[in-house]
């Protein structure tokens, strides 16, 4: 996943990890999709990821002075 992730990031594409499927998969909605995807029934999934191009510029980071500390309360 962290590879699939960092390729996206190069290709300019976001990314989220999706983790839940893990805790649905015997959900019979859950478990027919995955059916439908190929996923055998004795397969578990316990993690996916979402792709795909953000509606909007990322947030650039701030950049600090050196030697600079940050409280945050």
């Amino acid at each position: 996943m962290q590879n699939i992730f960092l390729a996206a990031k190069s290709l300019g594409i976001g990314s989220c990890w999706i983790n839940q499927l893990g805790q649905t998969c015997d959900d019979p909605d859950v478990r027919a999709f995955l059916t439908k995807l190929g996923i055998p029934e004795n397969h578990r999934v316990y993690g996916c990821a979402a792709l795909g191009y953000a509606a909007a510029a990322p947030v650039k980071e701030k950049k600090l002075a050196e030697g600079t500390v940050t409280v945050i309360k």
